[in-house]
């Protein structure tokens, strides 16, 4: 094969890959592959990405597309450099804690491609900490519901103090009637034992 200061000298045909990274955001259910590539012209062919992992070769990813595809969403930043964005539900067979090898080839030549090996980046949602801001969230709302059933065990509390202060408070009055009713009585005994005895006199 023919070089060219020192490197091989390809064909305008062949889709060279210089550099690639893939991101997985799982938060956003979204996945982004951006490559950089030599020879790139979707305008005139159909194009295939292809993603695997690097010791699974039969555990593949591929998407094909055109300068017209809509299906992986695909953002063209210059003549060299691609964007692909999709639902990273697409590469869940994939293992993502293992090194995968990407490409770009046209259609029915994936022989003839070069194969560029990554690491995908993987974002997850970090566990809350104490001492972070929705561990403090969680920690007030904690607080408000332990200082509403305070409240709400005060309020009880008063309640039945009250009940029992108008007890007591009627128990007392009972009494003293009763007690009124015996002097009462008591004194009316009186008046007419005073009367018998002036009569008997």
């Amino acid at each position: 094969m023919a070089t060219l200061n020192g490197e091989i000298a390809l064909p305008r045909s062949f889709q060279y890959v210089n550099s690639a990274n893939v991101t997985i955001n799982k938060p956003n259910h979204k996945a982004e592959v951006t490559i950089n590539r030599k020879f790139f012209k979707p305008c005139l062919r159909t194009l295939v990405l292809e993603l695997h992992e690097k010791n699974k070769v039969d555990n593949i990813v591929t998407f094909e597309f055109d300068i017209g595809s809509s299906n992986p969403t695909i953002e063209y930043l210059n003549s060299e450099n691609i964007i692909f964005q999709f639902p990273y539900s697409l590469l869940k067979d994939l293992d993502q804690s293992d090194e995968w090898e990407i490409s770009i080839y046209e259609s029915r030549k994936r022989e003839q491609t070069n194969w560029f090996s990554i690491q995908p980046a993987v974002y997850v949602i970090i566990p809350e900490q104490p001492g972070d801001d929705k561990s403090g969230g969680k920690s007030s709302k904690i607080d408000i519901k332990i200082i509403f059933r305070i409240v709400v065990l005060i309020d009880m509390f008063v309640i039945a103090v009250i009940i029992i202060f108008i007890n007591v408070i009627t128990c007392f009055k009972s009494k003293d009637r009763k007690h009124s009713d015996l002097r009462h009585k008591e004194s009316e005994y009186t008046k007419m034992d005073i009367e018998i005895s002036s009569l008997a006199e």
